[in-house]
Parts: C-alpha cells; structure tokens; sequence
C-alpha cells in the first residue's frame, strides 16, 4: 500500500489524504482520468489525468478492493486508510537514506511541475 500511495503522490501531486479517500466511482479508467472532490482547497477539487504507472495501480487496485476506498482500512474495508506515515516513516529509517517525509513525493511533483513551466 505505501509504495502505490507514494507513486501516486509523486506523480500526480496529490495529497496523502487525497490518495486515501479514492473510491473506485472516481476512477475513470477509459478516460484516463481521476476524479477528486476532496481537498483543502477549491483547486484541489480537479480532474487528474492518469500516467500509464498510475492507471495500472488504481486498475489493481479497483480489482482487489473489498469496500467503498482503494485504500481501505485493514480492519474495515468500509473505512479509508488512516495513514501510512508510520510505515513510511519504518521503511525510510530501514533503509537508511536521508530523512524524507510522506509530503516529500508531493513537493517533488511540484518541483518538477515548476520545472516544467520555467522551461517553456
């Protein structure tokens, strides 16, 4: 589960709680998008287009899920997720690279987004 949350919050730039709330009706697999009403902001509510990376973990995802999130709580597949920093927060420490948060991947996506547009 962290590896599909952290790739699609690198790719996309979506918020960890974002990425926890996705229930399969937002998914819009022949469109090559996401739908996402969430957010902290009236921006965040948006379309997102689907990478080929993304598109193929939302798909499994959609096929495995028991409940109403792709990312549902182990004890309620009802529920979403609460989190995942602990398990992130384990596998950083475990492999010894820097300190990295979970909001790292989304300032990563920003950061190359600007890149993007600077070079245009």
């Amino acid at each position: 589960m962290l590896r599909d949350v952290a790739t699609i919050m690198l790719e996309k730039g979506m918020r960890p709680e974002e990425v926890y709330l996705i229930p399969p009706e937002n998914v819009h697999l022949s469109k090559d998008y996401l739908f996402n009403p969430f957010g902290k902001t009236k921006a965040a509510k948006r379309r997102i287009a689907l990478t080929a990376r993304v598109k193929s973990i939302l798909e499994r995802r959609i096929n495995e899920r028991g409940g109403k999130y792709l990312f549902a709580h182990d004890g309620d597949p009802d529920k979403p997720v609460p989190k995942v920093n602990n398990a992130h927060d384990r596998a950083v420490k475990k492999s010894g690279v820097a300190a990295l948060t979970l909001y790292t991947y989304r300032h990563t996506f920003a950061t190359a987004q600007s890149s993007l547009v600077s070079t245009l």
